[in-house]
């Protein structure tokens, strides 16, 4: 099986809650979705009024090598997935445990225009491969730490046109605290 397969039929509506700053305290209206998918080490305790605190799915590009593992209450019964193949940059060094555990997508999306994409673009852009629709929130164009690590310091390959790109989309709407050039 692969991340497709699994998210073929994920019930709407689905939020994608990444780590950047929010908008603000929008944790009741994220747990809301039917689906919430969070990434990578996300924190969800003494956050909760600002992201929520549920999930339904979890999605990280695996390097637990970097990647803390999310604490154990909030992975039981989660399949991790990833939007990147098994043969892609960002799973290479993805421990052979937690490899075994993992989903991972048939094949990658937009490497002409993103070569490195973050793992919440490259989500959005199977999601929308897939004809689905989705709320992005803490998606900040890595313009901040993490909002639950102000000092966290993004891959510098990731780019701000990330944010632009899922703007021009029509099927997302994405709640962000910075004013946007399509905005």
């Amino acid at each position: 099986m692969h991340t497709e397969d699994f998210l073929r039929h994920v019930p709407s509506p689905i939020a994608l809650v990444g780590n950047g700053r929010l908008i603000g305290p929008v944790g009741r209206y994220i747990d809301s979705y039917a689906t919430i998918i969070r990434f990578n080490a996300f924190e969800l305790d003494g956050y909760e009024a600002w992201c929520g605190a549920r999930l339904t799915h979890w999605c990280t590009f695996g390097d637990t090598t970097t990647n803390p593992g999310l604490p154990r209450r909030h992975r039981r019964g989660l399949v991790p997935f990833s939007p990147f193949t098994p043969a892609a940059a960002e799973s290479a060094n993805i421990k052979s445990h937690f490899r075994r555990r993992m989903l991972f997508a048939a094949k990658d999306r937009l490497r002409n225009l993103f070569p490195r994409p973050s793992t919440g673009f490259a989500l959005a852009m199977l999601l929308e491969d897939l004809g689905h629709r989705a709320d992005l929130f803490g998606f900040d164009g890595f313009r901040s730490g993490h909002y639950f690590d102000a000092a966290h310091k993004h891959d510098r390959s990731h780019s701000r046109l990330e944010l632009e790109f899922l703007i021009s989309r029509p099927g997302f709407r994405v709640f962000s605290p910075y004013p946007t050039a399509s905005a």
